[in-house]
């Protein structure tokens, strides 16, 4: 009986392990789903927002020049081509939802919670075409828009 909750054990751990992403720093991200693609923003200036400055930095998960990679790749110019504009966006918002996405972190915006997502091209192979990643992309997106 205990090699049967031993195993189980085990089971349990590698399910979960399967489930983070481990970073540059070799930190593990928690997976989010993301629910309502109509909360992300696609032209957010986190450069110019305090908040969301200060969450970047405060950010010991990713490593420097990855914080300089979300304010870069966070922006629809720099997504792939079936995210590139709102018609884009509009046209596929199903399968937005199938990309594999991780909390990096959130910060307030008004009377808003917002996060920032990391979208690793690593983890989203199975997307093709004008969804596929040819690098990681960063989401900003309202809680509204995520489970966790």
């Amino acid at each position: 009986m205990k090699l049967i909750a031993y195993s189980f054990a085990a089971l349990l751990l590698f399910v979960a392990s399967c489930n983070t992403f481990k970073t540059t720093t070799g930190a593990k991200l928690k997976p989010v789903t993301i629910t309502d693609p109509g909360e992300l923003f696609s032209t957010f200036d986190l450069e110019g927002t305090e908040a969301a400055v200060s969450a970047i930095n405060a950010l010991t998960t990713v490593s420097a020049d990855e914080k300089k990679d979300i304010y870069k790749y966070s922006q629809e110019g720099n997504w792939p081509g079936g995210m590139a504009t709102l018609d884009d966006r509009l046209k596929n918002r199903e399968e937005i939802k199938k990309y594999n996405a991780y909390f990096l972190t959130s910060f307030a915006a008004g009377d808003r919670t917002v996060n920032i997502l990391k979208v690793p091209m690593s983890k989203n192979g199975h997307m093709k075409g004008a969804m596929g990643l040819d690098h990681d992309i960063y989401i900003v997106i309202t809680s509204l828009g995520i489970k966790k």
